[in-house]
C-alpha cells in the first residue's frame, strides 16, 4: 500500500516539472518501485500475505 502511494504521488508531482524531466521521473518511479517490492518481497512474503 505505502510504496503505491509513493508512486501515485511522485505521479502527481511530476506534472509540476518540466516536460524534459518527466520521463526521467518515469523511469525512477518505476525502476524505484519496482527494486523495493522484489526486497520487500523476499524479506517479508508472509507479512504481505497477511495483510492482503
Amino acid at each position: 500500500m505505502i510504496l503505491i502511494l509513493v508512486c501515485r504521488i511522485d505521479g502527481i508531482t511530476r506534472t509540476w516539472i518540466t516536460r524534459w524531466n518527466i520521463s526521467i521521473i518515469i523511469i525512477i518511479c518505476h525502476v524505484w518501485c519496482i527494486h523495493v517490492l522484489r526486497v520487500y518481497i523476499q524479506h517479508s512474503s508472509c507479512t504481505i500475505n497477511m495483510s492482503l
